[in-house]
């Protein structure tokens, strides 16, 4: 017994025979369908907060920013990100240092010490995303390697991402809010 690849009437082919023109009108127009065009967004951004590099990750490079900082502080960072729906994401990070980062409360990703070393290191982490907004938090402690690391999409090229600032004083900004060094590690909500 010889099974189609393809049952006869979803075939492309019974549709449009031969013609290449048609064939091709078919898949543009069921593309069109599924993703309706939206119109143009620009989203305001802090210029003295995380800002993006050429490969549109987010760069957080708290040594510099905060050059008195102690070894042993901590720094958080919070963002929120949009997902049509329950599905995995893969995002990549690179380690200034020590970091740990949390996904809608739960924790995704810790760095081991070989991360930790070397910021050209390429770490991919996937992502359980909810439909809905998901809310992620980065927690940077600071030792003699640094402190901070860069958040980005797991392809620029193909897929790139923004993240928007979750207070409401900055609703529907790009960006992350941070706080300054703190002393003692909070437990995070959720």
């Amino acid at each position: 017994m010889n099974e189609a690849y393809i049952n006869e009437h979803d075939s492309i082919f019974t549709a449009c025979g031969g013609s290449v023109g048609e064939a091709l009108t078919t898949v543009t127009n069921r593309y069109i369908g599924n993703h309706p065009q939206h119109p143009m967004t620009c989203r305001a951004f802090n210029a003295d907060g995380i800002l993006k590099k050429h490969d549109y990750s987010y760069d957080f490079n708290l040594t510099e920013r905060f050059p008195d900082m102690r070894n042993g502080q901590y720094i958080y960072a919070w963002s929120k990100f949009w997902s049509e729906q329950d599905a995995p994401m893969t995002f990549i990070l690179h380690c200034y240092g020590p970091l740990q980062f949390f996904a809608n409360g739960a924790s995704v990703y810790k760095a081991n010490l070989a991360d930790e070393l070397n910021a050209k290191r390429r770490i991919p982490v996937t992502v359980p995303l909810n439909k809905g907004w998901n809310h992620f938090v980065i927690l940077f402690t600071k030792t003699e390697a640094g402190c901070g690391g860069s958040f980005g999409p797991g392809s620029y090229k193909s897929n790139p991402t923004y993240v928007l600032a979750p207070s409401p004083e900055r609703n529907g900004h790009e960006g992350w809010i941070y706080s300054g060094p703190q002393d003692k590690r909070r437990e995070l909500p959720g």
